[in-house]
């Protein structure tokens, strides 16, 4: 299972790469068909993470998927499940990560923009971002 769910997600970031790459790094989020795929692996790792008794860099691995698919209710689920977090400050730390740092060609570029714009569509994130400063 999670030989496949890591398949499904290389095949996401290999095609978004290459339509990224074709025109010419223009700003773009993933499209309908690479978002599929994203969903996919996201759901797969989120199994593996459930069968493995929650291992975090399973549920990391899910979240990533969950945000590139555009599925954002279902990433504030799995950070509301704690399975992500459990009050550990490095936990914290890699989730986090994934919202402000990267490359401006990875697929999560398009979310960090909106994010940084507070468009409506991630509102629900930034919410539980707020709900996990709060804690800290």
């Amino acid at each position: 299972s999670y030989p496949q769910a890591k398949l499904f997600e290389m095949y996401g970031k290999l095609r978004y790469t290459q339509r990224f790459c074709e025109q010419q790094g223009e700003d773009m989020s993933p499209d309908d068909h690479e978002k599929k795929y994203f969903g996919y692996a996201a759901r797969l790792f989120v199994k593996c993470s459930q069968e493995s008794g929650g291992k975090f860099e399973l549920a990391l691995d899910s979240f990533r998927n969950l945000l590139a698919a555009g599925m954002y209710q279902d990433a504030v689920k799995l950070i509301e499940s704690e399975t992500l977090l459990v009050n550990d400050k490095a936990r914290v730390k890699k989730v986090y990560d994934l919202y402000i740092n990267g490359e401006p060609y990875d697929v999560l570029a398009s979310l960090r923009r909106s994010l940084r714009l507070r468009e409506d569509a991630v509102k629900c994130l930034l919410d539980a971002l707020k709900s996990i400063a709060a804690n800290f």
